[in-house]
């Protein structure tokens, strides 16, 4: 029902995408040590934090959650749909040639950096995907919320602590 105003919407959004997941991919997330707030490191807090930047940037609901996850919500009905994505990336070894880890570059409508396919660039298509039915009004029975971790590549630990303390029924 909403093809034509989908397609229309996004046919300009590519440079707001690639700066969205250039801002992400540019913070060192590899797990670090434990502080308040921040119960892997400061790198994942920080991309956290950015990613909720984000997400408030673009008119979502969000929250901090002690620093385990982030939520974007797209209204404040119950839940009925959970995206899952992480923040945080594993060390990025030797052997970069086309740019650093975290100096995202575009090559050829390609974008090179840390994070870039897993999990960065795929939480802000979700989040440019959860603003497109906002900006166009699609009308909502429930609630869609992303969940952004920041330990999936050492064990998810956070989504354990999110959902022992926010069932999902």
């Amino acid at each position: 029902m909403y093809r034509e105003q989908l397609e229309a919407y996004f046919q300009d959004k590519q440079d707001m995408l690639v700066d969205a997941v250039c801002r992400l991919v540019s913070i060192d997330s590899v797990e670090g040590e434990p502080a308040p707030g921040a119960p892997f490191g400061p790198g994942p807090a920080a991309a956290l934090e950015e990613g909720l930047k984000l997400a408030q940037e673009w008119g979502l609901i969000t929250q901090n959650h002690e620093g385990y996850v982030g939520t974007a919500d797209l209204c404040d009905k119950e839940d009925a749909l959970h995206i899952l994505g992480h923040l945080d990336v594993v060390a990025p070894g030797e052997g970069w040639t086309v740019t650093q880890p975290y100096q995202p570059k575009v090559v050829d409508g390609l974008i090179y950096g840390r994070g870039t396919d897993d999990d960065k660039g795929p939480v802000v298509a979700s989040l440019l995907a959860m603003k497109a039915v906002k900006d166009l009004g699609v009308p909502l029975k429930s609630n869609c919320r992303l969940i952004m971790g920041t330990n999936e590549e050492s064990g998810s630990g956070d989504i354990a602590w999110y959902f022992a303390r926010h069932p999902f029924a």
